[in-house]
């Protein structure tokens, strides 16, 4: 089942700025394969999970957890209460030869989407593989990490500049599956509960009462470039 909340806090944060001050700008994603990989063979799936995203909209709950961060303009997440994702925006395909991925549209009907379909891209890849088999050696790995993981906290601990050691998850654009995504956090928060500090991911923050944690987006400054003149460009965002 997809969620609207499957997504990084960072592309709220920004699809924010982009409501005030970029409503009407337009704009396009393209996928950039960065190995040889032939992904056309799961076009026709990739487009079926695709149109899974259409029309889903924010919870009520997961508009609260946003207005929990304390910097959300409560104008902004009314506007983001009526929001509903568009597939339409999405086209997948073959061209010269290639594997093809883009979304197009204005920026604020568009943006939500960048990292879902990124997802769902790793998981039409992995859907084969997602056999008993594999899960079961995937949780025996994830029992080992979480081990390495205790023991570096213990170690940090016990150093001579001694410091706490923490984590938090970001790992929705290069998950498995959502399943298995969720599943890996579970876990974490279960069996890391004083090393885990939050996640990245609006849904799982909400449903497991984690703190929302996120990177700086590089989309910003990447889409400044077309408003200002380059060199200007990354102190024009972060003057907003």
């Amino acid at each position: 089942m997809r969620h609207f909340g499957n997504n990084d806090l960072y592309t709220y944060t920004v699809k924010r700025v982009v409501w005030e001050k970029f409503p009407h700008v337009e704009v396009e994603y393209a996928f950039k394969n960065r190995d040889k990989t032939d992904l056309r063979p799961y076009i026709g799936r990739i487009k079926e999970k695709v149109q899974e995203l259409h029309g889903l909209a924010p919870t009520k709950e997961e508009i609260e957890k946003l207005r929990q961060t304390g910097y959300m303009a409560d104008a902004f997440l009314e506007a983001l209460a009526q929001f509903r994702m568009s597939a339409d925006h999405v086209e997948v395909g073959e061209k010269d030869g290639r594997f093809d991925l883009r979304i197009r549209g204005p920026w604020y009907q568009t943006i939500d989407l960048e990292v879902p379909v990124l997802q769902i891209v790793n998981e039409a890849y992995f859907e084969s593989q997602n056999t008993p088999e594999t899960r079961n050696e995937g949780d025996k790995r994830l029992g080992e990490k979480i081990q390495r993981i205790k023991q570096t906290a213990r170690e940090a601990s016990e150093t001579e500049h001694a410091f706490p050691f923490r984590i938090i998850e970001m790992g929705t654009r290069r998950a498995f599956s959502p399943a298995w995504h969720g599943h890996v956090i579970e876990r974490l928060c279960g069996e890391l509960p004083a090393i885990l500090l939050g996640t990245s991911n609006l849904y799982w923050g909400e449903k497991l009462g984690l703190r929302l944690y996120g990177t700086f987006s590089h989309q910003g400054p990447m889409a400044m470039q077309t408003q200002v003149p380059i060199q200007r460009s990354q102190k024009a965002w972060f003057e907003l």
